[in-house]
C-alpha cells in the first residue's frame, strides 16, 4: 500500500470529524447518553471510520465521497441513538453538517487548484487536504454560535415539529448540488476567471445559508412569542369568567342571607303572637320559593 496516498486519504476523510462536530453542536441539549460514552463512542467509531475507510481506499483507489456514502448510514445510526430527538430533526442536523462540510471541499477544490494540477490521483494532497481542514475549522466555527443557539431553539420549538420532515429535503439538494458541482479536473478552474468568480459566489450562497437558518430561527421565536400570548390571553379571559361568576355568587349569598334574616324575624314575630295558623302558611309560602326548596335527595325525619 502507497504510504502518501494512504495519508492523503486518510486526512481527507479526516472531514468525517468537523463533519460530526457540526452535526452534535445543535443537539448537545436532547443527549440520552452520559458524556463519557458519548466521547468514547465519538472517538472510537470515527477513529476506526477514517483509518478504515483511508487504507480501503488506498488499496482500490476508490473516491473518498464514494467511501463516506457508504459509510454515512452506519454514522447516522450511531448518531440516531444517542439522541432523544425525532428522526426527522436528527436528520435535518447530520445533512446540515453534511452540506456544511460539502461547500467546505468544493470550496477547497477551487482553492487548491494551483496545487493540485498535475496530481494523478483522485484525493487531495496532503498540503490541500490540510488547507481543507482548516477551511473547514474555519466555517464550522462561524457557524457554531448559530447551530448552537438558533438551531437548538428551533429544535425544541414545538410549533415546528411537522416542519422537519420537509425541511430535510433542503440540505440533502444542497449537498448533492455540491458534490455534483465539484470540478473533477482542477485545470478547469484555471480558465479565465472562472476560480475567482466560482470562490465570490459559493462565499454569497453559503452566507445566503446562514441567513436562512437565522431568518427560521427569527419567525420560529416570533410565531412561540404569538402561541404564548394567545394563551396567556385565553387564561385571562376564563380568570375573568371565573371572577364574574364568583362576584355573581357572592351577589346572591348576600340577598339570600338578607332574605333568610328577614323571614326568620317575621316567623320569630309571628310565633310571639301566638298566631300559629298564619305562622305555618308564612313557612309554607317560603318553601314555594324555588332558590329556598329542599333538595329532592335530602329527606327530613
Amino acid at each position: 500500500m502507497n504510504l502518501e496516498l494512504f495519508f492523503c486519504y486518510m486526512i481527507e476523510l479526516a472531514m468525517i470529524i468537523p463533519a460530526a462536530l457540526l452535526s452534535v453542536i445543535p443537539v448537545i441539549p436532547f443527549r440520552k447518553v452520559k458524556i463519557k460514552y458519548l466521547v468514547f463512542l465519538f472517538i472510537t467509531v470515527l477513529g476506526v471510520s477514517v483509518v478504515g475507510s483511508a487504507a480501503v481506499a488506498a488499496l482500490y483507489h476508490i473516491p473518498s465521497n464514494i467511501i463516506l456514502l457508504l459509510f454515512s448510514p452506519i454514522l447516522f445510526l450511531a448518531y440516531n441513538y444517542c439522541y432523544d430527538l425525532s428522526w426527522q430533526k436528527k436528520l435535518f442536523c447530520f445533512l446540515n453538517a453534511s452540506m456544511i462540510c460539502g461547500f467546505c471541499t468544493m470550496y477547497s477544490t477551487f482553492v487548491t487548484a494551483p496545487l493540485e494540477i498535475g496530481s494523478d490521483n483522485n484525493v487531495f494532497t496532503i498540503i490541500s487536504g490540510l488547507i481543507c481542514l482548516g477551511i473547514t475549522l474555519i466555517i464550522g466555527g462561524a457557524f457554531f454560535w448559530t447551530l448552537y443557539k438558533k438551531l437548538s431553539e428551533l429544535l425544541d420549538n414545538k410549533s415546528l415539529d411537522k416542519l422537519w420532515s420537509k425541511l430535510l429535503f433542503l440540505p440533502l439538494v444542497m449537498t448533492v448540488i455540491m458534490i455534483w458541482m465539484t470540478p473533477l479536473n482542477p485545470q478547469n478552474t484555471m480558465v479565465g476567471r472562472i476560480r475567482t468568480v466560482s470562490m465570490v459566489v459559493l462565499l454569497l450562497i453559503h452566507l445566503t445559508l446562514w441567513f436562512i437558518l437565522h431568518i427560521m430561527w427569527w419567525i420560529a421565536k416570533r410565531m412561540s412569542e404569538n402561541a404564548q400570548l394567545q394563551q396567556s390571553h385565553a387564561i385571562l379571559e376564563m380568570e375573568e369568567k371565573q371572577y364574574h361568576t364568583l362576584r355573581s355568587y357572592m351577589e346572591e349569598t348576600t340577598t339570600l342571607r338578607h332574605d333568610f334574616r328577614q323571614h326568620l324575624l317575621t316567623i320569630e314575630e309571628l310565633a310571639k303572637q301566638g298566631n300559629t295558623e298564619k305562622l305555618l302558611e308564612y313557612i309554607v309560602n317560603i318553601l314555594r320559593i324555588p332558590r329556598l326548596m329542599p333538595l329532592p335527595h335530602i329527606i327530613l325525619k
